[in-house]
């Protein structure tokens, strides 16, 4: 087993490189089923203008989840919405959720 290009220099067996290569799915031998072929609703994930955070992950920054029902996309949307349990007092995060599909 060749390594990965992440890891040119580093010299392990092929038992430990299996294992530091990346994966399409995390840990796909737990999935109980396999994932649905279609996930036609989406949440796109950006940050307001201003933003700390920007300044790490840059100003275009966007990350988009898909789900396969509008049900799950519903709900995850509410908890990732909902305030965070280990924010502090007046930390209000401006994050901006928008709905896709």
């Amino acid at each position: 087993m060749g390594t990965h290009p992440d890891y040119d220099n580093w010299d392990a067996s092929p038992f430990e490189s299996r294992y530091r290569s990346r994966m399409a799915i995390c840990h796909e031998h737990n999935l109980r089923a396999p994932p649905p072929a279609a996930r036609p609703f989406g949440i796109s994930v950006s940050l307001d203008r201003g933003d700390p955070f920007a300044r790490l992950v840059g100003a275009d920054w966007r990350m988009e989840h898909w789900f396969a029902t509008e049900r799950e996309r519903d709900d995850a949307l509410a908890d990732m919405a909902g305030r965070h349990l280990y924010s502090r007092l007046g930390d209000e995060p401006s994050v901006r959720f928008e709905k896709i599909g």
